[in-house]
């Protein structure tokens, strides 16, 4: 990660997550102290990791929760050549890191969607106002905490015998869900935020039934879930569903946006951070992957552009 940020003398680094400054304290040793401001919400952790600074020989500027809050704002101390998160971003890049950053500045931090493992983004400041980047490596770590979400599994939501739940049919695999190719996973937990899944095989000793499956999902923070029942024969397939939300039709327009996109996976993918949002594409950023405000596939737009 440091050697992604690429800091070099005379830049100025800013660090969300400080934690017990081991790599605070490898900053310094590169820039010197005065060239660094750490950023640590935990109260005890900073003050543990000032003392371990300072017996290292090492004085940075250390901030803990009562000098700036929520690190999702950024901080009150001008702008930096550097951005180093290490605590992952989940769903959205908050938008607050880019602005603290000078044109040409560089952001370098974990993130989350779905139900892929973290991945790590390096991100370029093009204007102050956006930055492009691309996956370079995979990166799990912690949650911020105000991007933490509701982390109940599918089946702590599913209530199949809820009298509100409604029986109907579906074209879209449900066996889509699981499909473990990594470029597929970023872009269906990018699409569908905060989507869950269970897959229940059918049993090895009912021959009669081989092949076919049991689909949950369902996405907690609005309630709705959804079970598919795959059969090898094809669709369409029996669905039970509850909820705002269609989710075998959100997962299906996910899989159309990918289609169209030639199926990238992780090599090919990159993220966008601007005003409107955190924006994942292939290729570059004009190739934006996205739904239209009616959950459908919709074209890539440049990002930065309405």
């Amino acid at each position: 990660m440091l050697q992604a940020l690429d800091a070099r003398e005379g830049h100025r680094v800013l660090e969300i997550g400080t934690g017990a400054g081991y790599n605070t304290a490898l900053l310094c040793h590169a820039l010197s102290d005065r060239a660094v401001v750490s950023v640590e919400i935990d109260r005890d952790l900073a003050k543990t990791a000032i003392d371990n600074l300072a017996r290292a020989g090492y004085a940075p500027t250390v901030l803990d929760d009562d000098g700036i809050g929520d690190p999702v704002a950024g901080v009150a101390m001008g702008r930096f050549h550097r951005l180093l998160a290490t605590v992952a971003a989940r769903g959205r890049v908050p938008h607050s890191w880019v602005r603290q950053l000078y044109p040409g500045g560089v952001l370098v931090t974990p993130w989350e969607v779905g139900n892929t493992p973290g991945v790590l983004l390096r991100l370029e400041v093009e204007d102050g106002h956006a930055a492009h980047g691309r996956i370079i490596g995979d990166a799990s770590f912690m949650v911020l905490r105000s991007h933490r979400s509701d982390r109940r599994s599918a089946m702590e939501v599913v209530n199949e015998e809820s009298p509100g739940a409604v029986d109907a049919t579906t074209s879209v695999n449900p066996r889509l869900v699981a499909y473990r190719n990594q470029g597929w996973q970023l872009v269906l937990g990018h699409l569908v935020p905060e989507l869950r899944y269970a897959v229940y095989e059918a049993a090895e000793d009912r021959p009669e039934c081989a092949g076919e499956a049991s689909v949950y999902v369902a996405t907690p923070q609005d309630g709705s879930w959804a079970l598919g029942e795959y059969v090898p024969a094809g669709g369409p397939y029996r669905v039970k569903r509850e909820g705002a939300r269609d989710l075998w039709a959100a997962v299906g327009a996910a899989w159309e946006v990918w289609e169209r996109a030639g199926r990238p996976g992780r090599d090919r993918l990159g993220v966008t951070v601007d005003e409107r949002g955190t924006h994942l594409w292939a290729d570059g950023p004009e190739g934006i992957l996205q739904l239209d405000g009616d959950g459908l596939p919709g074209r890539g737009a440049p990002a930065g552009t309405g």
